[in-house]
């Protein structure tokens, strides 16, 4: 992943989620506020900040009133490793969506022998990083 825009970020991440069924388990998120966002617009634009002060995100460039549109982003290689350990579990029918570290079976993460293509273990809050969190 290169340097893109806040916009093309946020434009990605929303054709991720949608695509995945992740509003159809939290349809709160997906309604407009009194500004024309949507609310999760608000999480989104959090996580960026947050991201960037743990130094997985470089956000350069300056935008008027505040506003991020228009900055360019890249990941950092912190950023990069948290992509690689980490990731969303996304299950529309079994209503699931939460974060997963990608390596639990190397850690002795006990699989079913039955269904091989079971769920990962969602990861307890106090295992979950930072950077991820929000929490500085």
């Amino acid at each position: 992943m290169g340097m893109l825009s806040e916009r093309e970020i946020r434009s990605y991440a929303d054709n991720y989620l949608r695509s995945r069924g992740v509003f159809g388990i939290f349809s709160d998120d997906d309604q407009f506020t009194d500004a024309g966002s949507f609310i999760w617009d608000h999480s989104f634009s959090k996580a960026l900040v947050n991201l960037a002060e743990h130094e997985c995100l470089e956000i350069e460039g300056e935008s008027a009133q505040g506003s991020r549109i228009g900055e360019i982003i890249s990941v950092t290689q912190l950023g990069r490793a948290l992509v690689s350990d980490y990731d969303l579990h996304i299950d529309i029918a079994n209503l699931h969506v939460y974060l997963f570290e990608r390596c639990q079976s190397e850690k002795g993460h006990e699989s079913n022998l039955v269904d091989p293509i079971s769920c990962p273990r969602a990861l307890k809050p106090a295992q979950i990083p930072n950077a991820l969190t929000g929490n500085i």
